[in-house]
């Protein structure tokens, strides 16, 4: 049986009693899916494609290079479910890959990790949550190092994409692990799914000493046990606490908080093992999800990190000494200068899922322009107008995505960055009251809307 989308709609605004509610939900389940499948056409503009970056590639013209960094709360694939195994760009090296412009197929190469100043081995940082420190051993700090695992992605014209997979994610597995995850069981119930990720065993990496690629962080003993009389909270508001709040959320409280300088950080020593100086001209492109774009260009503008650096903000300050103890790490911090605004001159297009601009703005509120992303985009687009290119933003978000917010395009654009806000749908409307918040939050990489829009075939405006 079958019956139009907006027919769903008059039923009710027409304000129908629960058991009729029920009974026309009984006979119109097939439309749900129906319904959900109509995603709106990209506005955006043409300015934005990857065509002519990938003609460039098949002409050997120029070298293409994607950092993709993820999001809040990631979870592994099905087959690596209970594993720290995250695999955070398969979904979209899966389908960028499947559109007729590239055709192509995906190698992994190589995994390096953040491992210079505050990540060298063995210097876990005296940070504390509650009294007890975050790391209780240098082990568990090794551990906790981002890291790049990159990958090429051959074309069928036997041309090669690079992409460096950014992965933050062992910066704040201790924290949530330990302290929220564990903690929450005794309050709401156990959460198997994260339990089994937190406990997941420890395995060395082979190929660098000292570094993990799987930490056990929680043992048995200390997941508190639920006592009588506390009460089962409601299934839905169970799920609510354990995949947004303590999984996700914490992600974003952790990084406007006291880990901001050190995902920061990591970030620059992993691009910085991405980057390579070569006699062919390179061309950057940004995939970044929800928390991942405010992170990346907070990460790649370290001017406006040097200018806000005063006596007032007392940690960035310790953290820039300890960063330039010696003449050699001074030395090293000049060049990162340069590199990373080579980078940025030379960063056409950046593709923001999900992102979140407009809640951690929030914890900025002050005058240092530290944590503002609309600083860092301006350094971007300032730095592109070297080259007589404006940089490029398409910022993509689902209505039911309880976790994104539209870029400000307008003021943006005033920044000499293009800005276009594209509406799409993630996940399965059911009986136009309810879609699943956490697949709307992160099936932006398998939305077939989202990666046509990096080849737009239409010139629209932007900046609305």
């Amino acid at each position: 049986m079958y019956l139009p989308c907006h027919y769903l709609t008059q039923l009710h605004s027409a304000g129908r009693s629960w058991l009729q509610a029920v009974l026309v939900i009984f006979l119109l389940t097939s439309v749900a899916e129906g319904c959900s499948a109509q995603s709106p056409a990209p506005q955006v503009s043409a300015l934005s494609s990857l065509a002519p970056a990938v003609e460039k590639v098949n002409n050997d013209k120029t070298e293409l290079h994607i950092f993709y960094i993820h999001g809040i709360g990631i979870n592994p694939p099905e087959e690596d479910a209970g594993k720290q195994v995250f695999q955070v760009s398969k979904d979209f090296r899966d389908h960028f890959c499947q559109l007729k412009q590239l055709h192509c197929t995906s190698r992994f190469v190589s995994r390096s990790y953040a491992d210079r100043d505050l990540f060298a081995l063995n210097k876990a940082p005296d940070l504390q949550y509650l009294g007890t420190n975050l790391w209780a051993n240098n082990d568990e700090w090794n551990a906790s190092a981002p890291f790049v695992d990159h990958y090429e992605l051959l074309t069928d014209k036997g041309k090669i994409i690079y992409l460096h997979e950014i992965n933050w994610w062992p910066l704040v597995m201790a924290a949530k692990c330990r302290r929220l995850v564990a903690w929450d069981a005794a309050l709401v119930d156990d959460d198997k799914a994260h339990l089994s990720i937190c406990g997941a065993d420890t395995q060395a990496d082979k190929n660098e000493n000292g570094r993990f690629t799987s930490y056990h962080w929680l043992n048995p003993d200390e997941i508190p046990v639920r006592r009588s009389p506390w009460p089962k909270p409601a299934a839905i508001n169970r799920w609510a606490k354990h995949d947004l709040l303590d999984w996700s959320f914490t992600d974003a409280l952790l990084a406007v908080g006291p880990l901001h300088e050190y995902l920061v950080e990591g970030i620059r020593e992993v691009v910085l093992d991405s980057y390579k100086d070569t006699d062919k001209p390179q061309e950057f492109i940004i995939v970044s999800h929800s928390l991942g774009s405010y992170l990346m260009f907070s990460a790649l503008d370290m001017r406006s990190d040097a200018k806000s650096e005063t006596p007032s903000s007392q940690k960035a300050a310790a953290m820039a000494a300890q960063r330039s103890q010696s003449a050699a790490a001074l030395q090293s911090n000049e060049n990162w200068q340069h590199k990373f605004d080579e980078v940025l001159k030379n960063t056409s297009h950046a593709y923001f899922m999900a992102n979140q601009l407009s809640l951690l703005e929030l914890a900025n509120l002050d005058e240092s322009q530290q944590g503002i992303l609309g600083v860092h985009l301006a350094v971007w687009g300032q730095a592109r107008a070297s080259v007589q290119e404006k940089a490029s933003v398409i910022a993509f978000s689902d209505p039911d995505d309880l976790l994104t917010w539209q870029l400000p395009a307008k003021d943006l654009c005033a920044t000499s960055v293009i800005v276009h806000n594209v509406p799409v749908l993630n996940a399965p409307r059911w009986f136009w009251f309810f879609a699943d918040p956490d697949s709307a939050h992160v099936h932006y990489d398998r939305n077939k809307t989202v990666l046509d829009a990096m080849f737009p075939k239409e010139d629209l405006p932007a900046c609305q």
